[in-house]
């Protein structure tokens, strides 16, 4: 299993990688390697890892073990984690029938769905057992967003794939367009009540100086970007026509003014928390680079060696000396002799583990340029 894993990490990591380039380089490359081109030997090993035993594994192993019969909704975000990427590939390389294999996983997954109530009304995933659930996190049966909206980032994405293919949709993919369009509809209406949207206002008015502990309660963190990238997908998803009138058709004139407004805010929010800058030290030469949080993150605990910049490990695990077979943290550097970074920002641009989530947010920001939805032609949507 390491080795099948590994590939498809592989690919993550190339993939955001190339991204990043792309982007901030913003430089035709001299010579494409034909490698990762489709067709060539990276979109085969994945191929070869995804049907010698990754389709069974997170068959298996995360759908059925730990999704259908634990409750543990912590396989939501796993799946996303392994799958994304090698989604993109399909979707870029025109692989429908890769892309229908997924879609037939994200299916087993909405079995799960469980129903709301009048107070709380629409489907969700609720948290019922599992190793990371439980009473003391607050977590154990309660719905998980950062979980639910990684994977409807996954499931949003191929469905607009396959609605977007070009190719005209067959029944079984038509039924999951709109499944997938009817369960994101009841997600966002709920993710966007009134009180959501307040919140967000009031954080898209603050400033890094506002933020005074290490609360990350004014942070713009991967949840709404997720959420950004679903109205994206779901737009395109829309626009492809397929199951329009069953999915946008059924939504009442009061919801999609709901639906505008939580959007909207999302995109004000994230347009607040971007900063340009221009550093002449870098090893992309003096190009504008665009921050996310900029300075909202330098209290947080997590990035508290985020200044440090010597080549010594200032933390390292190290057999126990009381039992060797355990491991203990040995700080060659204490935390607090770091010199602090004001201008910190999103933890998960700045870990090198959250590597595989970056291809996914910038996808979110390609197809809003590359299918011209603006911030504002994306809201325009809502009255098609």
């Amino acid at each position: 299993m390491k080795t099948s894993l590994h590939v498809l990490c592989l690919y993550c990591a190339m993939t955001a990688v190339a991204f990043i380039s792309l982007i901030l380089i913003n430089e035709p490359a001299a010579a494409a390697d034909a490698n990762f081109a489709c067709g060539g030997s990276v979109e085969a090993e994945v191929w070869e890892a995804w049907d010698g035993n990754v389709r069974d594994y997170l068959r298996q192993n995360q759908l059925d073990a730990r999704l259908l019969k634990q409750g543990d909704v912590y396989a939501l975000y796993d799946i996303q984690t392994y799958a994304h990427n090698m989604v993109s590939m399909a979707s870029r390389c025109n692989r429908t029938n890769r892309l229908k294999e997924v879609a037939g996983l994200i299916r087993i997954a909405y079995d799960a769905l469980e129903p709301g109530n009048q107070s709380s009304p629409g489907r969700r995933w609720v948290c019922r057992g599992g190793s990371i659930c439980n009473d003391k996190n607050r977590l154990l049966n309660q719905e998980v967003m950062l979980d639910s909206v990684q994977f409807l980032g996954l499931a949003s994405r191929v469905a607009n794939a396959l609605a977007s293919s070009g190719r005209k949709p067959d029944e079984e993919e038509k039924a999951f367009i709109q499944d997938t369009g009817q369960i994101l509809i009841e997600h966002l209406l709920r993710w966007g009540s009134d009180s959501a949207i307040s919140s967000m206002r009031q954080a898209t008015g603050a400033k890094p100086e506002d933020v005074t502990d290490g609360s990350s309660k004014l942070f713009f963190t991967d949840k709404p970007l997720w959420m950004i990238t679903i109205y994206a997908e779901f737009a395109g998803i829309i626009q492809s026509g397929v199951s329009k009138d069953v999915i946008w058709g059924s939504v009442s004139k009061e919801d999609k003014m709901y639906m505008q407004k939580h959007c909207s805010a999302l995109l004000e929010f994230f347009s607040s928390r971007i900063s340009i800058r221009h550093d002449p030290k870098s090893r992309l030469r003096d190009v504008a680079l665009a921050d996310i949080d900029r300075g909202f993150w330098r209290l947080y605990y997590d990035n508290r060696y985020a200044g440090y910049e010597s080549d010594q490990k200032p933390a390292v695990c190290v057999p126990s000396e009381a039992e060797k077979t355990k491991k203990v943290i040995k700080y060659n550097v204490m935390s607090e002799k770091v010199q602090k970074r004001n201008d910190t920002g999103i933890e998960g641009m700045n870990q090198a583990a959250r590597m595989a989530d970056v291809p996914t947010c910038i996808v979110a920001l390609l197809y809003l340029l590359t299918h011209h939805i603006v911030f504002y032609d994306l809201l325009g949507f809502f009255s098609l």
